[in-house]
Formats: C-alpha cells, structure tokens, sequence
C-alpha cells in the first residue's frame, strides 16, 4: 500500500522525469511541454484522474488560465475543486506541492510548478534563454511569485 511519503517522492520523481524536455505552449509530452502540461503529464503518469484543457494563449487572459490550472491540474470533471485539493499555506508545503505563480503584484496566476522540496522546484521554463523543465531553487522571484499553493488530496 502507497503511503503519503511515499506517493510525496511519486510525483516529484514522475515531475523530475521531464527535466530538460523542451518548452512548448500547451506540449503535454516529452517532445515539448509547458507547465499545465507537466501539471498533466505528472497526473497521468501516476495514473490520477485529471481533466485536460489546452484551451489558453500564450500570454493567457488570467482568468482562463487559472481556470484551466484549476481545471486541469487539480480536480476532476464536474466534481468541486475541494473534493481534490487544499489550499494550504506556503509553510505547509511539501514534496509534490502545486505552486501556482502570479509574477505580477495582485494578479491572477500565470504559472505553475510541482515542489521538489521547501527550496526547489520543476517547472516548465518559457523564459527564452531557457524553454524547457528545469529544476530551480526557490528563491527571489520564482518564491515571491507564489500566488497560492495546492495539494492533492491523497487518500490511501
């Protein structure tokens, strides 16, 4: 039986897989991805039910995109958003944690990321001297950034 340290290092190690996959708007593979993809990729390497939305721009209205976060990588079709997941505070975080990044002071969400542990993360990198997964240390910006944080709701 998975326990929750156990299904914890699960979902950084399947995040992890992708490191160095190149950055593509709305990829879901290991040909290209972006980060609501690696947010699906994950899902569905572990096998979690997951609903995929690869309706957004690259410069999404932030509206939509947290909507497709919320959609895609957090809960399942037609079911609330608190039947998968909690909000939890930063200081909660844990291996396998969603950060949902707003890199502008009061916006909506543009970004997401999956926590390797409390200093860094993996995400997909649109930045254009880097575009593709990386794993990075959260600090300055990347920890600044942090609108919210996520974690699904494990049940053994």
């Amino acid at each position: 039986m998975m326990t929750l340290p156990t299904f914890d290092a699960s979902v950084v190690a399947a995040a992890r897989q992708y490191i160095g996959v190149p950055f593509e708007h709305q990829g879901r593979s290991r040909d290209g991805i972006d980060c609501v993809g690696l947010l699906q990729a994950v899902a569905r390497d572990l096998g979690l039910k997951h609903v995929d939305s690869a309706v957004y721009s690259r410069n999404p209205s932030p509206r939509n995109l947290l909507a497709t976060l919320v959609q895609s990588c957090i809960r399942t079709s037609g079911e609330p958003l608190e039947l998968h997941a909690d909000d939890i505070d930063l200081e909660d975080v844990r291996p396998g944690s969603i950060l949902l990044h707003s890199f502008r002071a009061r916006s909506i969400p543009r970004h997401a990321s999956i926590v390797v542990d409390r200093e860094r993360v993996v995400h997909a990198c649109g930045e254009s001297k880097i575009m593709r997964v990386i794993e990075q240390t959260l600090i300055g910006e990347m920890r600044s950034s942090v609108h919210s944080v996520w974690r699904y709701r494990w049940a053994p």
